[in-house]
């Protein structure tokens, strides 16, 4: 779990770098960072190509675009994005 280690954008890329590494990872816990739409969308643009079955990046800093494309990998078993900034921007 990666929860609560206000990792920033920076380190979100890098990990979703790792993601693309390994294809055993089914799950991502990431909730209560400091994740914005750059390390969002390193991580969209890595499950575009291989799909998790679970991400939690619940109470980030994600708006928008990002939040509508990760919405876009339903079905999922489970995303969890509450606290981040619901909008249409």
């Amino acid at each position: 779990m990666l929860a609560d280690n206000k990792i920033s954008s920076k380190g979100a890329i890098v990990i979703a770098g790792l993601y693309s590494q390994t294809m055993t990872l089914q799950e991502l816990h990431l909730q209560n960072n400091e994740i914005d739409n750059d390390g969002g969308a390193a991580f969209v643009k890595e499950m575009k190509k291989r799909k998790l079955q679970k991400l939690e990046i619940d109470n980030n800093k994600l708006s928008g675009p990002v939040l509508q494309e990760l919405l876009s990998f339903v079905p999922l078993s489970k995303l969890h994005i509450v606290k981040n900034k619901l909008t249409d921007a």
